[in-house]
C-alpha cells in the first residue's frame, strides 16, 4: 500500500449567508467547538480557515473558545489558514479592497491569536491569477485551490498525477505553493458524514485514490457549519437524526488504518517543482463545484445582487471594515431577508453619488434620415443609428476611419450559427417562462447639442407591456468618448435574464492574433490570447442557470485588440450599476465574431425575487484609438 498523507481544511464562516446574527452562538456550540473537542480527542491534525470576522464574534459570543484553540495549536494539533476578514469574491472586486481585506485580516489573526499564517484558503475558491500576486505582496507562503475545475479547464496540459501532491502556481509576476482542495472528495465525505452513505462505500472511495498514487489527499476542505446544525439554503437538506460528529469521529479512526493526518503546512514539505498555469482566456476564472455555481451567483442573483454589488461601489471612498463586511460573498447569494435589508439601509445613507450639474444651451438637432438609419454628421464624426432596432447603434467613424464597433450584418459569417444581425447597444428579457423580449423595434431618435461638443442621442423603447427601456448615446467630440447610458424600467420581479448594452466588435479576420485584457481583482491587468478559442460565457447551462461564466473586470476596464494594437476600450462605470460582464468569442472559416453581454440579472439557484424595478448600465468607448 502507498504511504499517503491526509489533511483536512475546515472551512468556519459565520457570515453564512443563510445564517441569522442570532444563531451565531447556536452555530459556535453546534459546529465550532465540537469540532475542537473532535480534535482533543482524535488527535487528528487539522487546518481551520477563519476569516476576521468569524473570529472577532468568536471572541465575542464564546471567547472561551479562543484559549481552547490555541490550546490545541501548542500541541500542533491545528493550524490556522488564512481567509481575510470577509470572504470576498476576489475577481468581481476592486483590487484596493482585495488588498485593505486581506490587510485587517492579518492584522485581526495577530490581535485575538497571536499568529499570522503562511497559507491562504482563496475565497470561495474563485480564483483569478492576478490573485497570487494579491496573496504574495501581503506575505503568504501557500494557497488552497480547488483540483477539479482547474483540471477541467486545462485537462489537456495538466496531468492526473498533477493532483497528487502540492505544486507550483503561477501568477503574473510571482508564484506561491499550492495545496489542493477537491470538491468531489470533500463532497463525499460530507454525505458519509450526514449517512448518506455507509463508511464501507466512503472507504471505497478512498482506496480508489490511494491505489491511484496519491502521496497527500485532501480529504476535506469546505464549511463547518453543516456539521450537527443546517444552514437552511436548500430544501434538499438532509434532516438531522444523529450525532454527525460522533459518526466523524468513527469514520477517522478507520481512516487512520489508511493513512496519517498531518497539518496543511506540512503538506507543503511533499510540494513537487512543478509550476502550473491555472487560467486561460477560456477560463479566466475559475469557480468552485460543479457548473451550477456560475460567477454570475455572485454578482447579479442572489437578492437582487446588481443593486448591492452597485452600492458597495459607491461606498467605495469611505472604504472600512463595515464596507467589506458587504462586499462579501455571503451577502450575494442566500442572504436573509432580515440581512439584506440591514445592508442595503447602511450602504444607502452612506453611499457618495457623483453629482452633474444640468447642462446649459441645450439646443435641439436634426438628423439625416436615411432608410432605417437616422445619421449624425459634424466635427468629423459620422454616426449611423439603426431606428428599425431600437437606436443600436450601427457604425461610427472618424474622418473618414470606421472604429471596430458597430453592427456585424447577417451573411458575414458562413457558418450558419452565426447567421443574424448583431448590434451593438442590445438589451434583453429571457427566461424559460415566457416569450423573449428585446428593444430590436422601430424607435425615434431626438438628437441634442450640449456645450463643449458634447452631443446626446436618446430614445425610448417598450420591450414588451411590461418593461421599457430609455437609451442615452452620448458622443463628447473633445475627449473623444462615446458614451452608452441605458436604463431598464419594469413593473414586475423577472425570474429572467436581463442583459443590457450588448458590445459588438467589428468582424476581424481569423489570422489575426487577437487578444482581451481585464483586470480579474489583482493590481495587474490579465492578458489572454483569443487565437483559435471558442467562448461563449453567455450561454446558459440550463433552464435553472442561465449562463457559463464570466469576466471580472474589477476596475471596470476590457480592452480588445491584435498584435500591439488595440482595437476597442471599454470602461464601464462600476458606481452607476455593477453589471456582470460575459465574453462571447466565436469564429468560423476566416472570421470571428466578439461581443460582450453585460447581465444586470441572471438565472441560478440563489435568485429571489426581490424590488429592484430599474437596471441600468453605462459604459464608455475610447474614440482616441
Amino acid at each position: 500500500m502507498n504511504k499517503i498523507f491526509f489533511y483536512k481544511i475546515y472551512h468556519a464562516n459565520l457570515a453564512f449567508s443563510s445564517i441569522e446574527y442570532e444563531e451565531i452562538p447556536t452555530v459556535i456550540d453546534k459546529c465550532y467547538t465540537p469540532l475542537l473537542e473532535f480534535v482533543q480527542k482524535t488527535e487528528t491534525k487539522i487546518g481551520i480557515e477563519l476569516s476576521g470576522y468569524t473570529l472577532e464574534q468568536i471572541k465575542y459570543f464564546r471567547p472561551e473558545w479562543i484559549k481552547f484553540f490555541l490550546k490545541l495549536y501548542k500541541k500542533g494539533l491545528i493550524e490556522l489558514i488564512g481567509s481575510g476578514y470577509m470572504q470576498i469574491i476576489a475577481p468581481l472586486t476592486p483590487y484596493k479592497v482585495n488588498l485593505y481585506n486581506q490587510e485587517v485580516g492579518l492584522e485581526i489573526y495577530q490581535k485575538i491569536l497571536g499568529l499570522r499564517p503562511k497559507i491562504a484558503f482563496v475565497n470561495e475558491q474563485v480564483f483569478a491569477t492576478s490573485l497570487v500576486d494579491l496573496y504574495f505582496e501581503v506575505g503568504y507562503e501557500a494557497l488552497v485551490m480547488e483540483w477539479n475545475n482547474a483540471y477541467s479547464a486545462n485537462r489537456f496540459q495538466f496531468l492526473r498525477e498533477d493532483a497528487y501532491r502540492p505544486v507550483y502556481i503561477q501568477g503574473i509576476e510571482h508564484s506561491l505553493k499550492l495545496l489542493w482542495s477537491d470538491s468531489l472528495l470533500f463532497q463525499q465525505f460530507q454525505r458519509v458524514a450526514h449517512f448518506e452513505i455507509t463508511h464501507k462505500e466512503y472507504i471505497q472511495t478512498l482506496q480508489e485514490y490511494i491505489n491511484k498514487g496519491y502521496k497527500t489527499l485532501p480529504l476535506y476542505s469546505s464549511d463547518l457549519e453543516i456539521f450537527n446544525y443546517r444552514p437552511g439554503r436548500f430544501s434538499t437538506e438532509t434532516t438531522l437524526t444523529n450525532d454527525e460528529w460522533n459518526n466523524i469521529t468513527n469514520l477517522v479512526k478507520k481512516i487512520k488504518d489508511f493513512g496519517s493526518f498531518i497539518l496543511p503546512s506540512q503538506v507543503l514539505k511533499f510540494t513537487i517543482n512543478k509550476t502550473l498555469q491555472l487560467t486561460n482566456a477560456k477560463n479566466p476564472i475559475l469557480v468552485k463545484k460543479q457548473k451550477k455555481y456560475s460567477l454570475s451567483r455572485w454578482a447579479v442573483c442572489g437578492r437582487g445582487s446588481n443593486y448591492i454589488n452597485t452600492l458597495c461601489h459607491q461606498n467605495l471612498p469611505h472604504l472600512n471594515k463595515k464596507l467589506l463586511e458587504y462586499f462579501g460573498s455571503d451577502y450575494k447569494t442566500h442572504i436573509t431577508y432580515k440581512k439584506y435589508t440591514k445592508a442595503i439601509k447602511y450602504l444607502e445613507k452612506n453611499r457618495t453619488l457623483t453629482q452633474h450639474s444640468k447642462p446649459r444651451n441645450v439646443k435641439k438637432i436634426s438628423l439625416i434620415l436615411f432608410q432605417r438609419f437616422a445619421i449624425f454628421s459634424q466635427n468629423n464624426f459620422n454616426l449611423q443609428f439603426n431606428l428599425a432596432k431600437g437606436a443600436t447603434l450601427h457604425s461610427i467613424h472618424y474622418k473618414e476611419q470606421e472604429y471596430n464597433f458597430g453592427s456585424v450584418l447577417h451573411g458575414e459569417f458562413e457558418h450558419i450559427d452565426y447567421g443574424a444581425d448583431f448590434y451593438t447597444g442590445t438589451t434583453s428579457i429571457e427566461s424559460s417562462c415566457f416569450p423573449k423580449a428585446t428593444n430590436l423595434h422601430p424607435t425615434h431618435i431626438q438628437a441634442y447639442a450640449i456645450e463643449n461638443g458634447i452631443y446626446v442621442f436618446s430614445s425610448t423603447t417598450p420591450l414588451n407591456q411590461f418593461a421599457k427601456e430609455k437609451k442615452r448615446w452620448i458622443l463628447d467630440t473633445n475627449t473623444k468618448k462615446l458614451t452608452l447610458q441605458i436604463k431598464l424600467y419594469t413593473t414586475q420581479f423577472f425570474p429572467a435574464s436581463i442583459r443590457l448594452g450588448t458590445f459588438t466588435l467589428k468582424t476581424q479576420q481569423i489570422s489575426d492574433n487577437l487578444w482581451y485584457s481585464i483586470a480579474n481583482g489583482g493590481k495587474i491587468a490579465e492578458k489572454f490570447s483569443l487565437k483559435e478559442q471558442e467562448i461563449s460565457q453567455h450561454k446558459p447551462i440550463s433552464l435553472h442557470v442561465s449562463s457559463q461564466s464570466g469576466l471580472g473586470i474589477s476596475d471596470g476596464k476590457i480592452s480588445f485588440g491584435k498584435e500591439q494594437t488595440t482595437l476597442a476600450e471599454i470602461q464601464v462605470d462600476l458606481a452607476y450599476s455593477t453589471p456582470f460582464v460575459m465574453l462571447q468569442h466565436n469564429q468560423d472559416r476566416s472570421n470571428t465574431l466578439t461581443r460582450l453581454h453585460f447581465g444586470l440579472q441572471e438565472i441560478d439557484d440563489t435568485l429571489k425575487e426581490h424590488t429592484q424595478r430599474e437596471f441600468k448600465l453605462q459604459y464608455s468607448i475610447n474614440l482616441n484609438l
